[in-house]
């Protein structure tokens, strides 16, 4: 989770996941960034940061808008996991 300030090196990003988790009490919604390192990012709407790293990645991925804004928004009792994006390997 991250609860400090962080730069997201958002060129080193090859892979994005977006989760929203019901509980009986308030859904969880989190972004996971995997980056080239194979370190592993897990921001979830309860981190401070989330709001900051939300507009980031729009500015960065502006075609994940709608994406993230489904899942998002969705039915709040429905469990989702989505991969939204990959890198493409260089082969």
């Amino acid at each position: 989770m991250i609860d400090r300030e962080i730069d997201i090196p958002w060129h080193q990003v090859v892979r994005i996941d977006a989760a929203r988790i019901p509980s009986p009490v308030v859904e969880d919604f989190s972004l996971t960034l995997l980056l080239d390192n194979g370190q592993h990012l897990k921001i979830r709407d309860s981190d401070s940061r989330f709001g900051k790293v939300w507009d980031d990645l729009l500015k960065n991925f502006p075609d994940l808008e709608r994406p993230l804004t489904q899942i998002f928004t969705g039915p709040s009792d429905i469990e989702e996991h989505a991969m939204l994006w990959q890198r493409r390997s260089s082969y």
